[in-house]
């Protein structure tokens, strides 16, 4: 629709816009699959893996320019993605830095850790 503006764009939904399909997104955009970037690699090998990831980065991209074009209304934030552990054990963080590592290497990515130990951690852990 938006490539030489002919075509009419009609969302049909068994109640209103947004109450079925076309809601269920809550605005969450993330390079990535549902599927762990290891396991897509293992699944469909290194190099279809890689080339899926950047496919995921190319559609941020242009989802971004749409918003910027069309001054779309939205509270836009790109601020990457959080991956959260309640418990910050020294072994599961070197872990975590290594998988990233490996995750910035295999897609070429900039991926950072960071760890924050509380002191009611301690308990825990």
């Amino acid at each position: 629709a938006e490539r030489d503006g002919s075509m009419k764009v009609v969302v049909l939904e068994t109640n209103r816009v947004g109450s079925g399909a076309s809601g269920l997104n809550a605005g969450f955009a993330v390079e990535g699959f549902q599927v762990e970037a290891f396991d897509l690699a293992e699944l469909v090998g290194q190099e279809p893996a890689v080339q899926m990831f950047k496919l995921t980065q190319i559609a941020q991209n242009l989802l971004r320019d749409r918003i910027d074009k069309y001054a779309i209304q939205c509270d836009r934030a790109d601020v990457g993605l959080v991956c959260l552990s309640l418990l910050a054990h020294p072994r599961a963080e070197a872990e975590s830095r290594e998988a990233v590592q490996k995750l910035n290497r295999m897609f070429d990515t900039n991926y950072q850790v960071s760890s924050i130990r509380h002191h009611w951690m301690e308990e825990w852990v």
